[in-house]
């Protein structure tokens, strides 16, 4: 896996100026080397390779009991996660990674009529 990143990439180089540093009506010049970008190109370019390979695992465990015709007790619990997207791929800092989460459910339902069914869940 290739990372490409846009970027800006210039040539640096120094040119000397002259700055007055006397606030009087005299003059005293010092020289100063002042940094000056050439030849820039904006371009993308790879980064890094190999650096980028996520390996991400997923797992839904879910269980569900019928005690009687009408009342129905669930619970589960999952690992996921999220990759970034490619807007966010673009502008990113080098450490963005997946974003990982843990939830549990724990849930009834309750069919007192073939038209007419309750539930409650709570998760975390």
């Amino acid at each position: 896996m290739q990372d490409q990143r846009y970027a800006s990439r210039c040539q640096t180089t120094f040119q000397t100026v002259l700055i007055d540093i006397d606030p009087g009506p005299g003059v005293i010049l010092i020289p100063v080397q002042v940094p000056v970008l050439g030849n820039c190109v904006n371009a993308y370019a790879t980064a890094n390779t190999g650096k980028g390979t996520w390996n991400n695992r997923a797992v839904e465990l879910g269980l569900t009991w019928q005690p009687l015709a009408s009342l129905t007790g669930f619970a589960s619990v999952t690992r996921h996660f999220r990759n970034p997207n490619i807007d966010e791929l673009l502008l990113a800092a080098d450490s963005l990674q997946p974003q990982t989460g843990r939830t549990a459910e724990l849930g009834v339902r309750y069919t007192p009529h073939a038209d007419l069914e309750l539930s409650a869940t709570v998760f975390g």
